[in-house]
């Protein structure tokens, strides 16, 4: 069935001496894999294409034994993360986290909407790119339906937020201090302020989300529940790109402080 979509490419593998193997998250059918005929030839239609992070139009063959791709002209490249390491990986661990997160052929245009507009956020630099990361992964999370519950306590059902300091991981729902010690489960304790932000960011586009000031040990026990909470559903996800991602971080947070 040929089709036409739009596209981000998330990855490209080499196949043969000038085939690959594309993987591009794409608006219409989610993610596919497809094979890309001389795609590197110099003189190929299909080189600049099918450039890891492009944002592209696509002419597909898209079959379940085996899709092929035709056409893809490129609408925006987002050349300039070669640039910066740091943008270069932010934006490689993005891509890393949808291709192993996504099933194939399942659309989802909301996360592909979110995908871009974080890229262009990536590409502007200016907001703080290790928040970007983590509002982009509980995005992720509510995309793919196993955002945790937190209006209130999942098993009293007490609304009360100054209350509310655990998360049970595994229920995906926050519990009130009242019935924590009667949960059967390891339960995740957190800030209410934190609790308290991620209620917010569920509740808010993105950009509003990013001119919030929130202090830097709130993000890394934001990161932490988060990679524990994607290892619970997820299983070890063997992204490499993760540990670069931590250290650019480090490094730009102390470029900050001094």
């Amino acid at each position: 069935m040929n089709v036409e979509t739009e596209a981000i490419i998330l990855k490209t593998q080499k196949y043969k001496e000038v085939d690959e193997i594309v993987t591009a998250f794409t608006k219409k059918f989610g993610k596919v894999n497809m094979f890309a005929k001389s795609s590197k030839r110099v003189k190929s239609p299909l080189l600049s294409g099918t450039q890891l992070f492009g944002y592209t139009d696509m002419e597909i063959d898209l079959r379940e034994n085996g899709s092929r791709l035709f056409v893809s002209k490129i609408k925006k490249s987002y050349y300039k993360f070669s640039e910066d390491l740091y943008k270069y990986y932010l934006a490689s661990y993005l891509c890393e986290l949808i291709e192993k997160t996504q099933q194939e052929n399942t659309t989802d245009i909301s996360l592909f909407n979110k995908t871009l507009e974080t890229f262009d956020f990536i590409e502007q630099g200016n907001c703080n790119l290790k928040l970007l990361r983590l509002v982009f992964e509980l995005n992720l999370l509510r995309s793919l339906g196993i955002q945790p519950q937190l209006k209130n306590c999942g098993i009293c059902n007490s609304p009360d937020i100054e209350n509310i300091r655990h998360i049970d991981i595994s229920q995906g729902f926050c519990i009130c201090s009242n019935c924590v010690n009667h949960s059967n489960s390891n339960s995740y304790k957190m800030d209410k302020n934190l609790i308290r932000f991620l209620r917010y960011v569920y509740d808010n586009n993105m950009k509003k989300v990013l001119n919030v000031k929130i202090a830097e040990i709130f993000l890394e026990q934001l990161d932490d529940f988060i990679q524990k909470y994607m290892s619970y559903y997820f299983g070890n996800l063997n992204i490499n790109s993760y540990l670069i991602i931590k250290q650019e971080e480090k490094i730009n947070d102390n470029i900050r402080k001094n």
